[in-house]
Parts: structure tokens; C-alpha cells; sequence
């Protein structure tokens, strides 16, 4: 018989101008546990039948064998009589015995395709609430000639221009430093285009060449005058060195007295502010994102642009264009103008020729949309990559604040979590964050594999647990692997451990994060907080928190059908007690690179990575499985929230990988560890 039963467990989501589609996925998600009681019922009633059906098939099979060996002892007609009654019965059996199969198999099958509908289902509205414009998934990469075209809107009166820039001269072109630009009338000299926002830079000792950088940059901005023969207004920002991403915002207010004033603002401070001197220029040539033609020719950019908006009203405090610039803004509000997410996905057509144009969507109510000009031979994936502007993204912001805390105190009261066992013979990572909350260093958080129950630490596949340190409140955790793959290795004296390690020292208290991990060169280390200082990865002897294994210890390195256990370690000796709090288990086939660890520190893993439903084969991903812990409470289980191809569950390439809590389910809330809005 095979268990199939897929669980998809996503909470709901509070986000900003998600509308009708969160409604509809609050709604929807709302009868997954009802859905889900009642199925599981139907099938544990079938299940029970078969193993009902299977029972009466034993007991046939032993009356016929009794009904052979009576006629073997007394061959008359009774006794071959009876055989033929028993051989029928038997065979009534086994029909009843496949039927029941069959009908535990269709059961199977159907809730699997149900629950895949219904996953196929959410997924389709979450697409639609990230459509709505929640997070900031691409940004425009100008490059080599690639820039974006925007149709013309009105910058008369008071508005507010805000856009996100990224430029490092370290890794884009110093002479082709960002611009964005709408002329009169292409080819005209400065004075005449509408404005010009651009990053420009002071003198060079190397020179005008591709290694020379400039020795400062500020940011630039101006409106041409349509009575005077130069500006309406020149705005310049203060020097410095860029390095990635800048919010840039310009606004221009007339207050009571008919003033009208320009402000410019960089990173949500204001930089400079002045007053107009003449009127301003209105045009219906496009607006351009990495491209300029001016008088002096066209140059291009080469840098990254995202969320380009253009607001009503001059906004003049800086704490309101500091408290939004990490945040999209209400698609429906009748009070923007434009609003360029730069987030199309758009297949490029293959009959198109170059050069391509391709759409740039308006995402405000005007619809004013522009498109892409892309040199010959370049389509959208060379001008598309990931924005990493907003920290509250729908992938990465929590979707509840509870973690799970365990007392296994007794052992004839247990309670600790246990998830299904991992090959860890390879390379591979595992993360949990773990706080320690019993009164006695005999109970700090411990977590395990074992070959057997009660068996010697060198036969376990691994133990994670924490110690005390040098003292002063200061713990650390040990990690080891074992290598005995029997106890006459062990009392033989002929294995041990393959892996001992240690991390670095921390505050006994609290929440902290713990990775442990083994390299494909077969190098340990244990990460606390994102922490461990290795010598730069390539240690020759042993460590705080790194060790090089030598070729005979990584090649002994044991594998396990047990559980992986959270909250339990019986060995030997004694049922170790724990007292602890546990929340976001991860466990990936390949060893994460501590920037890696760092970026995902305090954010939930991003839906990219845990939903694999369209892979050829989840096989081939990195994310083997991964534990939010944010089930009901009355829940037994903890589901894995990696989402795998049906295709490759029913044909049994891939196996849901759902853990069990033994004992009380008790959540407690850890919001502190995870950041609403975290920055860039």
C-alpha cells in the first residue's frame, strides 16, 4: 500500500493593495482543515479496510492449507469437498482483499488530484496578489545600449518624482553613469529638455578610461525654462561614493505664498532645496530610462532602475519620503500619475525583428504605458534581474510569528519533533533556530539521529547539542558523527566519530540560530548567528567551528531510516532531558555559502526556492525540505512546506517529507527573530 496524501499549508496574508486576491485566499485557504480532516478520515476508514480484508485473506489461506493436509491424511470425498469449499472462500477472499486495494488506491489518487487542484488553486491567486504590485520582483537593467521609454506625463504644478537607481562603479561603466531624461525635442541642448535627473561625477587623476573612477559622484537634477535661457530650477545633491541601490526623490511645492520650491532627497534625506526662477517646459516626447539626446549626442547608461513613481502634490518632509521609499505604493490611488514597476513577464515573440520594443506597463489608473528598446541580438532576460529594494516582499515576510516550544522531561511523557531522516553522507546544510528555556544546563537543546534506540553516541548518524562554554554565561554546540556501524565496532575500539566540531562561544540566552553544514571538499563547519571565523574556508587542522575531514573519516559518515529528532537524544547512558523553543528547520543538499546563511538569517526562505512544483524534477533542487512550524495547534504534524511535482509523487520519485510532534503541541510567539521590513 502506498500513503498518498499532499498537505499545502499557507497562512494568511495582510499585505498592501492585495485586494479582492488576498480575500479570495484567506477564503480558500479557510476550508484546507476541513478539507483535510475529511479526507484523512476517508482514508484511514479505507486503510482500515484493507488491513481488515488482508486479515480475512490470512485466516483463509490457513483454513485451506488445513483442509489439504486433511484430505493429504484421508482422501475421501468430504475431505475434497472441503478443500473445494476453502480454495472458493479463499479466492472470495482475495477479491474482497483487491477490491478494498482498489478502493483505497482510487481514494488515494483522488485526494492527491483534489489537493493538487486546490494547491494549483492558491497558487493562481497568489499569483494574482503578487501581480497586484505587493513586491519589487525585477528591475530594468540599462546596458549596452538597452534603454526604457515612457510615455509623457504633465510635471507642471506641484508633484513628487521618486525612483530607485543602482550604480557601483566597481561593476558598471563609470562614464555611463545613470540618467533619466524627457527633452522638448530630441537633440536640443540642456536648457530645453522638461528635466534631467542624472548621477554625475567630479575629476579623475586616472583619466577618462574604463579602470579610471571618478573621485566623488552627486546626484543632479533640473528643469529647463521656457522664459529664461537657462534652468527653472538646478538642484545638486552632496558627494559621495555609490555602491548599489539609491532612492532618489525630487519634489517641487508652492506654498502659501505662491513660492514654488525645489526639494531633492537621496536615501530619504534631503539634500538641497531652491527656490524656481522661471517657468517650466511642458513636452510630449517620451520619458527615458538610461538614454539621453541631447545636443551633444546620445549616451547611454549602464546601471539599474526600479519603481519609478510620480505622485500629485509636492512632498517636502523627509520622514513621509523616508517611511515609504521601502514600499509599493496603492495601485488604485487617483493621486499617481505614473508608476513603472519595471516587473512585465513578457516572452519575446519570435517574429519580431530587431530592434525589439517591448512593453513597459504603467501600473497606476492612467495605463500610460512606454516599452523597452533593446539592441539586436538582446532579449528581456539580459535586461531583467532580481530587485532586492523592498524588504517587505510577499516571499519573504512572515506569514505568522509562533514558534514550538518542547519539555521532554520524562520519559514516559515525551514530547519532541521528529521529521522524516536525510542522507547527510554527501554534502549538505541544516538550520534550526533553537533557544534554550529550562532553568538547568541538564536541559539544553539537543537534537539527533540515531541508527537504534539507546545506542552509543559514535553510532549515531549525528548529535546537535548545546554545552556550556568557557564560563560567564557563555555556551557553544558540539556536533558529531558518528562512525560504529555496530556495537562490536564499538567495543572493538575500531570507529568513533567521524565529525567533531564545535562553534564559537555566545550568550547562553536567547534565540540563536545555528547551520550546520558539510562541504563537497568534506569540510565541516557549525555557523552560530551566522557566525564562524575559518581561516577563510580552507583550514589544515582542527578549529573553533571549521575542521577539514580527512578522506577516511568523511567516507564513514552513517545513514539512517530513524527520524531526525528535535528536542530528543536517548543514548546509552540515559534519556537526555530538554527544555527548549524551536522554529524555521531547513535542510538543503548542498553546503550554503555563509552570505547565503546570513541573507536568510531573519527572513522566511523565498517562495522561488520552496516551490518546485514546476521543476523537471524536485530531485535536482538545493531546498530538501523545509519546516515553518506554523500548523494548526491542534495539528500532530509538521508539514514540509516544500512544494514538489505531483508527476514525481505519484510516480514515487519524491516523497512528502511530513514530521510529527510527540506530545503537546505548545506554540509561542518569536517575533523579534523575523523583521517586517528589512532593509536592503
Amino acid at each position: 500500500m502506498r500513503s498518498l496524501f499532499v498537505v499545502l499549508c499557507v497562512a494568511s496574508l495582510a499585505v498592501c493593495a492585495a485586494g479582492d486576491a488576498t480575500s479570495d485566499l484567506n477564503t480558500a485557504h479557510s476550508t484546507l482543515p476541513a478539507d483535510l480532516t475529511s479526507k484523512e478520515s476517508s482514508q484511514a476508514t479505507l486503510s482500515a479496510s484493507v488491513s481488515s480484508a488482508f486479515s480475512a485473506l490470512v485466516t483463509k489461506q490457513a483454513e485451506v492449507k488445513a483442509a489439504q493436509e486433511a484430505y493429504l491424511a484421508n482422501p475421501t470425498t468430504s475431505t475434497a469437498a472441503a478443500v473445494d469449499t476453502k480454495g472458493a472462500e479463499l479466492k472470495s477472499a482475495l477479491d474482497a482483499w483487491n477490491a478494498a486495494q482498489q478502493n483505497y488506491m482510487a481514494e488515494s489518487d483522488s485526494n492527491l488530484n483534489d489537493l493538487v487542484s486546490y494547491r494549483e488553486k492558491l497558487t493562481d491567486i497568489l499569483n494574482g496578489v503578487q501581480s497586484q504590485g505587493l513586491n519589487a520582483k525585477d528591475a530594468f537593467y540599462a546596458h549596452d545600449g538597452a534603454y526604457a521609454s515612457a510615455k509623457s506625463i504633465s510635471l507642471l504644478g506641484d508633484f513628487t518624482l521618486e525612483v530607485w537607481v543602482n550604480f557601483d562603479p566597481a561593476k558598471h561603466h563609470h562614464l555611463q553613469l545613470p540618467v533619466i531624461s524627457q527633452a522638448r525635442v530630441a537633440g536640443v541642448d540642456a536648457t530645453k529638455f522638461v528635466f534631467q535627473l542624472k548621477l554625475r561625477g567630479g575629476p579623475s587623476s586616472a583619466g577618462e578610461t574604463r579602470t579610471g573612477e571618478f573621485n566623488y559622484y552627486f546626484w543632479d537634477f533640473f528643469m529647463g525654462s521656457s522664459d529664461l535661457s537657462g534652468t527653472a530650477v538646478h538642484l545638486f545633491g552632496n558627494e559621495f561614493q555609490p555602491s548599489g541601490w539609491m532612492h532618489v526623490a525630487v519634489s517641487v511645492s508652492t506654498d502659501g505664498d505662491g513660492v514654488t520650491r525645489g526639494y531633492l532627497f537621496v536615501n530619504g534625506l534631503q539634500e538641497y532645496s531652491k527656490v524656481f526662477t522661471g517657468a517650466r517646459w511642458s513636452s510630449s516626447e517620451d520619458i527615458l530610462f538610461g538614454m539621453i539626446n541631447d545636443n551633444n549626442g546620445v549616451q547611454y547608461s549602464d546601471c539599474l532602475f526600479d519603481e519609478f513613481r510620480v505622485l500629485d502634490g509636492g512632498e517636502t518632509d523627509e520622514a513621509v519620503i523616508a517611511s515609504h521609499m521601502h514600499s509599493a505604493s496603492d495601485l488604485l490611488s487617483a493621486g499617481i500619475r505614473t508608476y513603472l514597476r519595471f516587473d512585465e513577464s513578457y516572452d519575446m515573440p519570435s517574429t519580431l525583428v530587431p530592434p525589439m520594443d517591448m512593453k513597459l506597463a504603467d501600473s497606476s489608473l492612467h495605463r500610460a504605458d512606454g516599452f523597452y528598446v533593446l539592441p539586436s541580438g538582446m532579449t528581456l532576460s539580459d535586461v531583467r534581474v532580481p530587485s532586492t529594494i523592498y524588504g517587505r516582499e510577499i516571499d519573504t515576510t512572515r506569514f505568522s510569528d509562533v514558534g514550538l516550544s518542547l519539555t521532554n522531561t520524562d520519559i514516559n511523557n515525551q514530547n519532541y519533533i521528529g521529521i522524516p531522516s536525510a542522507d547527510l553522507t554527501g554534502q549538505f546544510t541544516m538550520e534550526f533556530w533553537l533557544k534554550h528555556t529550562g532553568a538547568s544546563t541538564a536541559t539544553y537543546p539537543k537534537v539527533s539521529q540515531a541508527t537504534r534506540e539507546g545506542s552509543t553516541r559514535d553510532r549515531f548518524v549525528f548529535t546537535l547539542e548545546m554545552v556550556d562554554g568557557s564560563g560567564g554565561g557563555q555556551c557553544k554546540y558540539e556536533f558529531k558523527m558518528g562512525s560504529c556501524r555496530s556495537a562490536a565496532e564499538h567495543t572493538a575500539g575500531t570507529c568513533g566519530y567521524a565529525v567533531e566540531i564545535s562553534s564559537e562561544e555566545f550568550a547562553c540566552s536567547g534565540w540563536h540560530h545555528v547551520a550546520v553544514q558539510i562541504t563537497s571538499t568534506n569540510v565541516a563547519k557549525i555557523f552560530v548567528d551566522g557566525v564562524c571565523t575559518d581561516n577563510d574556508g580552507e583550514p589544515t587542522s582542527a578549529g573553533v567551528c571549521v575542521k577539514r575531514l580527512d578522506a577516511s573519516d568523511a567516507s564513514v559518515r552513517l545513514i539512517s531510516l530513524r527520524p531526525i529528532e528535535i528536542g530528543r537524544l536517548y543514548d546509552d547512558s540515559s534519556y537526555e532531558q530538554v527544555q527548549m523553543e524551536v522554529d524555521e528547520i531547513r535542510l538543503w543538499r548542498s553546503a550554503r555559502s555563509q552570505e547565503q546563511i546570513v541573507a536568510h538569517l531573519h527572513r522566511t526562505l523565498p517562495h522561488t526556492l520552496w516551490d518546485q512544483q514546476k521543476s523537471v524534477s524536485a530531485s535536482t533542487e538545493d531546498l530538501l525540505a523545509y519546516y515553518t512550524l506554523e500548523e494548526p495547534v491542534d495539528s500532530p504534524r509538521v508539514y514540509d512546506r516544500v512544494l514538489r511535482p505531483p508527476a514525481d509523487i505519484k510516480n514515487g520519485n519524491e516523497k512528502l517529507l511530513t514530521g510529527l510532534i510527540h506530545g503537546a503541541r505548545t506554540q509561542v510567539a518569536r517575533a523579534s527573530l523575523f523583521v517586517q521590513n528589512f532593509q536592503p
